[in-house]
Order: structure tokens, then sequence, then C-alpha cells
């Protein structure tokens, strides 16, 4: 996990509060704002473990992944992490 990540144990997909690990279950962007037209901070690939900051607009969650970076994603594209 992230250093200084506020990602909390994981008590189920549908809940952001309380949310845990991510993984991504097919292959996406990660964008600057919760847009799909805006920039794009990198591709996640299948399998990548994101980490919600809690922050969410519509379907897309604020997350970061395991080397820092942070980004919006459409949450229809990940699931908890086993």
């Amino acid at each position: 996990m992230p250093r200084n990540s506020s990602a909390r144990p994981a008590t189920g997909l549908s809940q952001l509060e309380g949310s845990g690990e991510r993984a991504v279950t097919g292959a996406t962007a990660m964008h600057s704002e919760a847009n799909l037209n805006t920039g794009v901070v990198r591709t996640v690939d299948p399998g990548m473990t994101l980490y919600p900051t809690g922050d969410k607009m519509g379907v897309c969650w604020k997350v970061t992944d395991e080397l820092g970076n942070a980004g919006w994603v459409v949450s229809t594209q990940f699931q908890l992490a086993r």
C-alpha cells in the first residue's frame, strides 16, 4: 500500500466508505480529473492494484496506484482485491 494512504479495510464492493484495495478487471486509463475527456495520467492494466482515496464523482473514483500516481478511474473497471 502506498505510504500515507488513507485506504481502510474493505467492507464491500459497492461501498466507498471503508473501501480497501481494488484490482483492475479490464484495461482502462487513469484520468487527471473525473471526466473521461481529460488527460490520461497513465494506462491501468488488468490485475493492477488501486487504492481509493474516498473521493467519488458519479461512476468515477479517485485512486492512487502502487507507484503513488493519483487520478480518476471508472469504478466499473475494478473489483475488490483478493
